[in-house]
């Protein structure tokens, strides 16, 4: 499926630390190094398939990027070039629509960031309490935030 972790570099304190413990958390569930997106205000650590030859990263230059986690289907590509054809797009919202797979995408471009889920939100994210990492591994998560307490509400 792949993974990545969001680390707001601004907002944690000890932000070395925190990347080792989340490379942690996803080399013990099997991946290998990640991809380092890195930008003024934060970091993102992208992982690839596990044992996938297929590409779902793809750069633009000016720090410009996509890549999807998961399985993103659109118009009839997969992959780097369901990618390519997607960022060219000026509505994001409206082409999800057309969109099949079970995915998350981060898109940078032009000095903005955004993240799209698949048109069912199928695809688990998980955010740390005070929102400085965002994440597809709930290890990670915990590994980020320090400590987990049960939400009532939720249980």
């Amino acid at each position: 499926m792949g993974g990545f972790f969001y680390a707001d570099k601004r907002a944690i304190s000890d932000f070395e630390n925190t990347r080792i413990k989340t490379r942690k958390q996803f080399e013990y569930s099997g991946f290998d190094k990640p991809i380092e997106l890195d930008t003024d205000s934060y970091v993102i650590d992208y992982y690839p398939k596990i044992d996938c030859l297929a590409s779902n990263y793809v750069t633009f230059g000016d720090g410009n990027f996509i890549f999807a986690v998961g399985t993103f289907i659109y118009r009839e590509h997969i992959g780097a070039d369901a990618l390519r054809l997607f960022y060219h797009q000026t509505d994001y919202l409206g082409e999800l629509r057309g969109s099949r797979g079970h995915f998350l995408i981060v898109l940078r471009k032009a000095g903005q960031t955004l993240l799209f889920k698949d048109p069912i939100g199928s695809y688990e994210l998980f955010l740390t309490r005070d929102g400085s990492s965002i994440t597809t591994s709930f290890l990670a998560a915990t590994a980020a935030s320090g400590h987990c307490t049960i939400n009532a509400q939720e249980t």
